[in-house]
């Protein structure tokens, strides 16, 4: 079957499968987007997973709704087709920008086709609600192939949880990145708002380009229009620190578009900071940590090693969520852990665990 955006000069060819696209560009992009000139109608709708039973019951309805809420709200052309799989655009050699993954087996596919080891997923909780997905089996497949899940959820359609978000979001992104384990799938819901952001963010902060530009960059490789003012307002946000400082909103409409490179460098280490910085803690120091602070912290572990069964230790090679060690006066192990941004708690955790709780 082939099908024809109204507004572009590409022409697509699906197969039987969503994840075996051809396709006639030269660089090869897997998507299945729709453009419509429909008129649009005054609705509006929040993906949580309380919807009527005739929306729970039509896919088609919710996706109808979908779509006419992302024209409205992001004053766009572009369409989500939920029934027609995961798709996804390689924009460069290491990061993947595309819609959500809705099975085990999309996993499988990143990892073997595109050598992904990274996934920076920007949903909230009723997002992936809406669409009746469980996204356990999907991050439990990720572990399994060794596959980074990481979550920096942001509001759909809202421009100011997207530009709250972004510095953390390319922090993740950018971590990964620097890792060089493999290529960063990141996506959203439809990968056409939140997902495209943050990769265009990432590309101006941190790839010698300026706005339009990355901007420029992505939507060739990838139709869609994420909101660009998010972008500039996240921009001013780090590279600005002055309390005095003249608001946003009252700035030139092309304010930041680009910055000066002490800006910029400015602009990269307040990202990276974000993080945090990686410090060796052994058992005992840990130990001794809780019982003179006497408080109850939930330690998020990173090990990079499985850990040794010695003295009763019972450390996972992989994410733990509650500081487990029966005798860790004695434990003489060395845990590889992050120290994240979040001083209420003060809470240790690895950039591939960061959540809502920490955002």
């Amino acid at each position: 079957m082939k099908s024809v955006a109204p507004y572009s000069s590409s022409s697509f060819t699906f197969a039987s499968s969503p994840l075996n696209i051809k396709t006639s560009l030269h660089n090869k992009p897997k998507f299945n987007l729709f453009l419509s000139p429909k008129t649009l109608n005054p609705i509006t709708i929040s993906c949580k997973s309380t919807q009527n039973k005739e929306t729970e019951s039509s896919p088609t309805h919710k996706m109808e709704d979908y779509n006419t809420a992302m024209k409205r709200m992001m004053r766009n052309p572009y369409e989500y087709h939920h029934d027609l799989g995961m798709n996804y655009n390689l924009i460069t050699e290491n990061l993947i920008v595309g819609s959500q993954p809705q099975k085990p087996e999309d996993i499988d596919h990143l990892k073997e086709e595109q050598n992904v080891a990274y996934i920076l997923n920007l949903q909230q909780d009723g997002d992936i609600a809406y669409w009746g997905m469980d996204l356990e089996p999907i991050v439990e497949r990720c572990k399994q192939l060794g596959i980074r899940h990481m979550r920096r959820p942001a509001r759909d359609f809202d421009p100011d949880s997207l530009r709250s978000m972004l510095p953390k979001a390319v922090s993740s992104l950018e971590w990964a990145i620097s890792e060089g384990k493999g290529r960063v799938y990141v996506h959203c819901t439809a990968g056409l708002g939140r997902a495209p952001a943050v990769a265009i963010a990432y590309m101006f902060w941190f790839c010698d380009m300026d706005l339009n530009t990355s901007y420029d960059t992505l939507t060739t490789k990838r139709p869609c229009g994420p909101n660009k003012k998010a972008v500039r307002g996240a921009t001013y946000d780090l590279a600005k620190n002055d309390p005095g400082k003249e608001p946003f909103e009252s700035l030139p409409e092309n304010a930041f578009e680009n910055v000066a490179d002490w800006e910029r460098k400015l602009i990269q280490e307040r990202v990276r900071h974000l993080r945090g910085g990686p410090t060796l803690l052994s058992c005992h120091q840990i130990f001794q940590l809780l019982s003179h602070l006497n408080i109850v912290w939930a330690f998020r572990i990173f090990t990079g090693e499985p850990h040794p069964s010695l003295f009763g230790c019972t450390h996972l090679n992989d994410v733990t969520y509650a500081f487990n060690c029966l005798e860790p006066e004695k434990c003489t192990c060395s845990l590889h852990v992050f120290n994240s941004v979040f001083p209420t708690t003060a809470s240790l955790c690895s950039p591939e665990e960061w959540s809502e709780a920490d955002a």
